[in-house]
């Protein structure tokens, strides 16, 4: 009876990392998102401005 007490506390040790690596992984997918995102309002806007505005004086 004693391994079979042993075993369920091993199995839910395991099932505690398993929710720590859920965790982490969600924290990180929405970090990712975050970045993204700022990236697509900020970052390649002014990338595409200055594009623009290259090509403009080139052709003068």
């Amino acid at each position: 009876m004693a391994a079979c007490g042993h075993r369920r506390a091993q199995q839910l040790s395991l099932a505690k990392h398993f929710a720590g690596i859920r965790e982490g992984l969600e924290k990180t997918s929405k970090a990712f998102d975050n970045s993204l995102g700022s990236y697509e309002r900020r970052v390649r806007p002014s990338g595409e401005k200055l594009i623009k505005l290259s090509r403009r004086n080139v052709r003068k």
